[in-house]
């Protein structure tokens, strides 16, 4: 029996278990495995009465959390235990059952994976002193250090796989998630993915839905192509703040969060890739949207920062100087070379942090007359001010190089409509490449399933009364607005190009709001509501000397 067999077959075990059932591991003499299911009281007994009394229990807790020791690694599940809050070290050294609970946690933790468990089996791939990795036997083992043999341990060790093919780096995960199927991981019971989590990802079913995700990442054909992948990470993962050291899966390869930068509002995901960079596969930074938990600090600074004349401006200031370090400096240890290949991904309010971060690195590239191939990547995401989407194109104008700009929304989403122009609005097609995409649910039993936008908000604001009742609409619209994830529905998908003939026109119609009176009504109404001045990005632009 294989081990995701085995552990297929421990999920429809603890399936039927109840709280005071505790799991217990066997295996008889030829080698075969039983997983078992009994009671248990002897936790609640002094320690003397457990070890003289319930010897056979104890050994049986001990025997089974050696099980998973063996299937997972014993320091990776302490690790594990201390980040979802099981203290498995206490519970083997004390002869303790471990219930379900501690089991979907443990199955959980492990496909929550982090950089320093690829690290660590990866080191003892390479040790000449181990001859057993994990579950597999002595020749599996001597096969795996073959396989590894012409790749060398670098500093620091994650390092190692940056000139590799992601195929090695999947060997090892697919040694560190050992399942057959996603639901073994929850037990069967897969958690559902709220699009409107708007919470850091610390509560435990924030973090069933973001292993979820990263999990569909790799396994699920729908996220492998740009756009879709874009947003989900967007849309999903960004929302749940994911540690540093958390792995992500693309298509082309795989990255890890190297760093998270917050401040005034902004919150920032570092992806620094860990295998071969290639041509649609390079390190970036993806900008969390409006944070609608309305208890937390960041939250306030996040409507805070929507309700500036410059919406964004706040969080652009104050994580502004750690930005540019990563981006810029080889010894902050995200970019492995000056000027490297970077991306700039952003939902919602993130989306115009996005803008505003990929505008602030295009000055100093145009300044310092070099060239960087940089893309910009927004979802259901919120324009700028007209002053800097024109001070943009100026820019362009002096660039000898070539940028890349996606626009992805959907076509229920509104938040597209505040702001007064999308990044790359004018721009020369032969400087900036623009490509804008929709997608549209499909719902075939309803043929009255969507809204206008524009009926969605009160109007007119005229007296007191109706902009309280405006404002109030604002903000459900913040914390709302994008409840689904229309790339894993039936959709359409629409698409056009600055590049095609006609496409030039039509962009230019999506990146001006202005130019749609029902949907420059939304930006209006928002600009009473606003505090700050017109110009404030851009002679922040101004001041800065790169």
């Amino acid at each position: 029996m294989s081990i995701s067999q085995e552990l297929n077959e421990i999920t429809q075990t603890l399936n039927n278990a109840q709280y005071t059932h505790r799991l217990v591991v066997e295996k008889d003499q030829e080698g075969c495995f039983h997983p078992k299911l009994r009671c248990s009281i002897s936790n609640f007994f002094p320690s003397y009465i457990r070890n003289n009394f319930y010897s056979k229990e104890l050994k049986e807790n001990k025997e089974t959390l050696e099980y998973f020791f063996r299937v997972f690694g014993k320091s990776r599940v302490f690790r594990i235990g201390d980040r979802y809050g099981v203290n498995f070290q206490k519970k083997y050294d004390n002869g303790e059952g471990v219930s379900r609970t501690d089991i979907e946690k443990l199955f959980v933790g492990s496909a929550d994976l982090r950089i320093e468990d690829v690290n660590e089996l990866f080191l003892r791939i390479k040790s000449p002193e181990v001859h057993e990795v994990l579950f597999l036997n002595k020749e599996q083992t001597s096969d795996l250090k073959k396989e590894f043999s012409s790749i060398k341990i670098t500093s620091p060790v994650e390092d190692s796989f940056v000139n590799e093919s992601k195929e090695k780096l999947e060997r090892l995960i697919d040694l560190l998630i050992p399942f057959a199927n996603v639901s073994d991981v929850f037990m069967g019971n897969l958690p559902n993915i709220n699009p409107l989590a708007h919470g850091s990802g610390k509560t435990w079913d924030s973090k069933r839905q973001l292993v979820r995700a990263l999990l569909e990442l790799r396994h699920d054909a729908r996220f492998h192509l740009l756009p879709s992948w874009s947003f989900r990470v967007a849309n999903l993962i960004a929302n749940r703040e994911p540690p540093e050291g958390t792995i992500v899966a693309h298509q082309e390869g795989y990255l890890k969060v190297h760093r998270r930068v917050h401040g005034g509002g902004a919150f920032k995901l570092f992806l620094k890739t860990l295998t071969q960079q290639k041509e649609k596969f390079f390190s970036g930074v993806v900008y969390r949207g409006t944070r609608g938990h309305f208890r937390a600090t960041s939250s306030l600074r996040s409507i805070w920062d929507d309700l500036q004349m410059n919406m964004g401006i706040n969080g652009i200031r104050a994580t502004f100087k750690e930005t540019n370090s990563l981006l810029n400096d080889v010894k902050a240890g995200f970019i492995h070379k000056e000027d490297e290949p970077i991306w700039f991904l952003g939902l919602s309010l993130g989306g115009g942090h996005a803008q505003r971060d990929f505008c602030a690195q295009f000055k100093r590239i145009v300044e310092k007359e070099s060239v960087r191939h940089m893309q910009l990547r927004t979802v259901n995401s919120i324009s700028v001010d007209r002053v800097t989407a024109e001070y943009f194109a100026k820019l362009c104008k002096d660039y000898k190089g070539q940028l890349h700009i996606l626009r992805i929304s959907e076509a229920e989403d509104v938040i597209h409509h505040f702001g007064e122009a999308h990044i790359g609005a004018g721009c020369d097609p032969e400087k900036v490449h623009i490509d804008a995409i929709s997608f549209e649910h499909v719902d075939h039993s309803n043929k009255n399933c969507g809204k206008r936008h524009w009926d969605k908000w009160p109007t007119p604001i005229e007296t007191p009364q109706d902009r309280i009742k405006g404002f109030v609409k604002f903000l459900r619209t913040v914390v709302g607005v994008h409840i689904r994830e229309t790339p894993s529905m039936p959709h359409c998908t629409y698409q056009v190009c600055n590049r095609h003939p006609g496409g030039k026109d039509r962009i230019e119609d999506i990146l001006n709001p202005d130019q749609d009176p029902k949907r420059s009504l939304w930006e209006k109404r928002r600009q009473e509501l606003s505090f700050g001045h017109q110009n404030s990005f851009v002679d922040f632009l101004k001041s800065l000397n790169f």
